[in-house]
């Protein structure tokens, strides 16, 4: 049915005040038409009609509003919504036939349901050390010797003999306050010491 023969229908049996509002929707309507606007939307087309004193967006919604709707709905079936192209790197699942489509869709569902639960076991942007190590290997440990002598460079009788002391920042300082030892000195020794 035309939008001119509906217009028609629905005025039979309204009262003036409806087919005043429905001359007013038809109107704006044929004003979007003629732009050759497919936006015939409920809320555009109160926006517009306001000049024409058409019915509020919430009066055309409400239950009363079926025969507003009605006549809006008449020209939008003239314009049919255009299914947007996708995007993004699924788009393909679009292409596939309908069986293939419904099967890629739940893969997919599937997918990006199992990369969120990654996500929230192992948050992005953290760091993981891993060692893969299966049992430690004594080439990382300190023979006998090797402990003897970094807890002797640790030890206060090393400093003393060569008139030396700890300073601030983990390193050690001569008898004028000058570096000799890089700061982290001291606190690398002892991780040394207490993990080889």
């Amino acid at each position: 049915m035309t939008p001119e023969a509906l217009l028609s229908k629905l005025k039979e049996t309204a009262t003036t005040r409806t087919c005043k509002s429905l001359d007013a929707i038809y109107n704006t309507c044929m004003e979007q038409k003629s732009r050759k606007s497919k936006d015939f939307s409920y809320a555009m087309i109160a926006r517009l009609g306001r000049v024409h004193g058409a019915p509020a967006y919430q009066s055309i919604r409400n239950h009363g509003g079926s025969v507003y709707r009605a006549l809006i709905d008449s020209f939008a079936a003239e314009f049919p919504v255009e299914p947007k192209a996708a995007k993004g790197p699924y788009a393909w699942i679009e292409n596939l036939p309908a069986t293939s489509k419904l099967l890629a869709r739940m893969l997919l569902a599937e997918l990006k349901l199992e990369q969120r639960k990654l996500r929230e076991l192992f948050p992005p942007n953290k760091i993981y050390e891993i060692d893969s190590r299966t049992a430690p290997s004594t080439n990382f440990k300190l023979t006998t010797m090797e402990r003897q002598a970094l807890e002797y460079l640790k030890s206060d009788r090393f400093l003393q003999e060569h008139n030396l002391k700890p300073g601030p920042r983990s390193d050690i300082l001569g008898p004028n306050n000058e570096q000799l030892f890089k700061p982290g000195t001291l606190a690398a020794l002892e991780k040394a010491l207490n993990n080889l």
